[in-house]
C-alpha cells in the first residue's frame, strides 16, 4: 500500500466552469457520524455546498491539487473550506 504524494497545489481565484468538489464526497460520507462535532461555521459551509449540489460553481475559488499515487497522477479539485473540514476531522482515507 502506498501513500499519495502532493506534487503541486494551486489556489484558483475564480472557477471558469462548474467542477465537482472532490472533498465533498468525504464530507457526505461522514455526515451521520460527525454532524454534532462540526462548528456552526462548518455546518454553514456544508449547507452551502449541499445547496450547490456538492459542486464548485463558476466564479467560486477552489484548490487544484496535482497528486501522484501508485504511479498514477491525477488532479483533485475541491472547495478550500471543505478541504479544511476534511483535514481537521481526518476524513480523507490513507
Amino acid at each position: 500500500m502506498s501513500c499519495a504524494v502532493l506534487i503541486r497545489e494551486t489556489r484558483v481565484k475564480s472557477a471558469r466552469k462548474n467542477h465537482i468538489c472532490q472533498s465533498c464526497y468525504f464530507i457526505r460520507e461522514s455526515l451521520h457520524n460527525c454532524w454534532n462535532r462540526y462548528t456552526f461555521s462548518e455546518k454553514k459551509t456544508i449547507v452551502h455546498l449541499k445547496r450547490n449540489n456538492w459542486q464548485i460553481k463558476k466564479g467560486e475559488p477552489y484548490l487544484n491539487q496535482f497528486i501522484e499515487n501508485d504511479g498514477d497522477v491525477y488532479t483533485f479539485k475541491c472547495n478550500e473550506d471543505a478541504h479544511k473540514i476534511c483535514e481537521k476531522y481526518h476524513l480523507y482515507y490513507d
